[in-house]
């Protein structure tokens, strides 16, 4: 069923704001199935989420498009893809880390690159780098370039079924700091980067939104 979204979804791309008889162009009330249960992180879910705002779907696929209806729809796209052994964690999870990058990509300055020092929770140092780049979900371009030399089973599948199901191919990303600022600026891109980073890791998705920011934070925002 996923497959006959996304096809749903990348036809509709050149038919966004055309109007039918009827009004505006509706959306398919599909969901999706991911990978066999025996891959860990990607346990087989269906699921069958309606997609109620179609013009958002093409704005998902636009570098710094804005506003939580793309944001909302981004997360709950690839949360079907790659819903895990949970998929209402999994959209709770990433809904909760967009709410702290970008205010659900609501902030005005989520692509308004600027210097900033921050503590490293490594060292303890305080470290000068910039915000304002990395998307909606702010990922930073070196989580970005771990995530494309990872090549475990779980990885390497997670990555195919994004090529597969939404067109999102992240090892085809050059390794430049503007090409991956550039890539992770579509709010899609950004909420797949953000979840092949919670892929990495093993531990499972707590409940709950306190035991969902102790994870966001250890996860995500720690590196």
């Amino acid at each position: 069923m996923m497959n006959e979204l996304m096809d749903y979804v990348k036809n509709l791309y050149t038919g966004i704001g055309q109007e039918t008889e009827q009004g505006s162009l509706t959306a398919s009330p599909y969901g999706g199935v991911a990978q066999d249960d025996n891959l860990g992180g990607l346990a087989s879910l269906e699921r069958a989420e309606p997609i109620e705002k179609p013009l958002d779907l093409k704005r998902m696929y636009n570098p710094r498009s804005m506003g939580e209806g793309v944001n909302t729809l981004a997360i709950g796209t690839i949360a079907n893809i790659l819903p895990g052994p949970d998929y209402e964690r999994t959209k709770e999870l990433l809904t909760l880390t967009s709410d702290k990058e970008s205010d659900k990509n609501t902030d005005p300055n989520t692509h308004n690159k600027r210097p900033h020092d921050y503590l490293d929770p490594n060292t303890g140092k305080m470290v000068k780098g910039t915000i304002g780049h990395g998307g909606n979900m702010q990922v930073t371009t070196d989580t970005f370039l771990d995530i494309q030399r990872q090549t475990g089973n779980v990885m390497t599948t997670a990555k195919q079924m994004l090529k597969d199901e939404a067109g999102i191919d992240v090892d085809s990303v050059g390794h430049s700091m503007d090409e991956v600022e550039a890539w992770l600026s579509v709010p899609i891109n950004s909420v797949a980067a953000a979840r092949l980073q919670y892929l990495r890791f093993r531990d499972p998705i707590p409940t709950g939104e306190a035991a969902q920011y102790q994870y966001y934070r250890r996860f995500f925002r720690g590196r």
